[in-house]
Formats: structure tokens, sequence, C-alpha cells
């Protein structure tokens, strides 16, 4: 049920061409689609909520969304990249000041513990470091690596308008 009112949200935010309601739909599905095991599903659905996070300015729901990808990356067997963008999101919320809300790191702490096991402290540790080094622009390429063109963003601009009407 919940993933039929988060696509219903989504189908209504793009008609009211609301790029944050989409993103917020779209992470929250892909939460969603995380906790039911469908971590491939999971991935394309954070991808775009970074994309449109990137698109609107939004940094902390950016945030949010790395760290969901990750969570999403990690589940479906992509640990290293998984560490990176985990290590860039904790950076990027020490550069913004953004601290993570407590219901946030519940879900994200059971991932990166399992990470952290399945890859070893060492790599782990490294790929984090790694990841603590990248610049925004950079931890979103990294974010965005595989994304699939046409997500379903096209079709709203990042000032909330459709592309179509200009």
């Amino acid at each position: 049920e919940a993933r039929a009112l988060f696509d219903e949200c989504a189908a209504i935010a793009r008609g009211l061409d609301n790029l944050a309601l989409v993103a917020a739909s779209r992470h929250s599905l892909g939460w969603v689609a995380l906790q039911q095991g469908a971590a491939t599903e999971a991935v394309a659905l954070f991808h775009e909520a970074v994309e449109l996070q990137q698109r609107i300015g939004g940094q902390a729901a950016l945030i949010e969304a790395i760290e969901g990808l990750a969570c999403a990356l990690a589940a479906r067997g992509d640990g290293l990249r998984a560490a990176r963008l985990f290590g860039a999101a904790d950076s990027l919320r020490k550069q913004h000041q953004a601290a993570m809300p407590p219901s946030d790191y519940v879900l994200l702490v059971p991932y990166i513990q399992r990470l952290r096991s399945e890859q070893g402290p060492g790599p782990f540790a490294t790929a984090w470091a790694a990841g603590e080094q990248l610049a925004l622009t950079e931890a979103i390429a990294l974010a965005l690596e595989g994304a699939e063109a046409g997500t379903g963003v096209a079709s709203l601009s990042p000032a909330g308008t459709s592309a179509s009407s200009r």
C-alpha cells in the first residue's frame, strides 16, 4: 500500500510541477523498495531523488538521498562505492552543519555496520576516507554513476515549470 501511495504522491506532484515533492516521494519510495528487498529498484529511485535534489538545490535532502542510495548500493552488493558515498555524505553533513536526524541514524547504521563487516575494516575505512575527500559535485557524480537517462524527471525544469510549456 505504501508503494501505491508514494507513486500517487509523485504523480500528483508531477502534475503540479513540484520537484521537491516528487523528490521526497521518490526518496520515500526508495526506502520502501529497500525495506522490501528490492535493492535494484531502490537504487533507481534514489538516483532519481539525488538528481532532483541536485536540480532544486536542497542540500540536506540531497545528502539524505545520497545516504539512501549508499544503503541501496550496499544491499545490492556494490560495497566500496556505498562506503565512498557514506563518507561523502558524512563530510557534506559536517560542511553544511546538517546534523543527521535520529530517525535517519536508525535506518543507516545497520547498513554501515554490515558493509564494514563485509568489506573488512581496512578497505571500508579507505573507501569511506576517499568519499570524505570528494567535493559536492564529485559526490553527486559518484552517486549518479550508472543512473539511466530519462528517469522521468526531464519533464520538469529546475524552476518547477513544465519544460514543454516553454
